[in-house]
């Protein structure tokens, strides 16, 4: 007899793409670090019970009536079993690593990483971190590509096995440029510690990019004063 796994969770009154984009709150510095801190410590309790999220992004941040973070929508995550082939996930393309714009069928949990760190950034910007001209993987490629650069065999060996990567190296290969290196601290608003943070989630390289819980501990977090237990004020809050 087929069995399903049914996840229930509390109301939470809004998410996080609502209140950057359709009413465009202001939320201030502390309030940041709070919502990132929970998203981190939530995906550090995912990775930990080897669970790939696979559609981290504003609109699955909920929010709850006291203020917490909630991660919602595991209608696409996968165990992670340390070399097993995977499917790419439908996914949102603005938020997917360079790993699965290439078609990597052996990723792992660094593909939330990577996209809470583009979720990171809407939270200064209220905007897409990597927007594309148009709405394919190599037009996403691209635009990755031109803030980042294209990444290199020799410090990625299977680079090369990627489906997608010949298509994606002939298009994008001489794009060196790392700009986002230049615009971290413009889009964080002189934030030092928090373009440091930034700039190890989307590490090109996914055996480099930061983890969950290592993020826990990074220094935008272990500064005064000391991250808030809620953002309650921010549902509040008009201005």
């Amino acid at each position: 007899m087929p069995t399903e796994l049914v996840i229930v969770m509390n109301l939470a009154k809004t998410d996080l793409h609502f209140l950057l984009h359709p009413s465009k709150r202001p939320i201030r510095a502390e309030e940041k670090r709070t919502i990132l801190y929970q998203l981190f410590n939530g995906l550090a309790a995912i990775h930990k019970h080897k669970i790939i999220h696979r559609d981290i992004k504003p609109g699955n941040v909920l929010i709850t009536n006291e203020g917490i973070v909630q991660i919602a929508d595991f209608g696409l995550s996968v165990p992670l079993v340390p070399g097993e082939k995977r499917t790419s996930p439908g996914g949102t393309l603005f938020y997917k690593a360079i790993e699965l714009l290439m078609d990597d069928d052996e990723y792992d949990e660094k593909v939330d990483m990577w996209a809470a760190g583009c979720s990171m950034a809407e939270l200064w910007t209220k905007d897409l971190l990597f927007k594309p001209s148009r709405i394919s993987l190599m037009d996403q490629t691209r635009a990755v590509s031109m803030y980042l650069g294209f990444p290199e065999e020799k410090y990625w060996p299977r680079l090369a096995t990627f489906k997608l990567y010949r298509e994606a190296w002939l298009n994008n290969n001489h794009l060196k440029r790392n700009l986002l290196l230049a615009h971290a601290l413009k889009i964080t608003q002189g934030d030092a510690l928090a373009a440091n943070l930034l700039l190890k989630l989307v590490n090109l390289y996914p055996s480099r990019r930061i983890s969950a819980s290592d993020c826990l501990t990074h220094g935008y977090f272990t500064r005064q004063p000391p991250v808030q237990p809620n953002v309650e004020g921010l549902l509040h809050r008009r201005n």
